[in-house]
């Protein structure tokens, strides 16, 4: 029982990682998307 307790916690704590970085990437691309259509339009 404590093992399952503790892999259940260590996978929501993986979850919670996993679903920041994609945050991070998905926001990192909209702001490199972004910044290249604001260059685009201003050349």
């Amino acid at each position: 029982f404590y093992y399952f307790e503790k892999t259940k916690n260590e996978h929501y704590i993986t979850l919670i990682v996993a679903a920041f970085g994609i945050m991070l990437l998905y926001l990192g691309s909209v702001s490199f998307f972004y910044f290249l259509f604001e260059k685009v339009i201003l050349i």
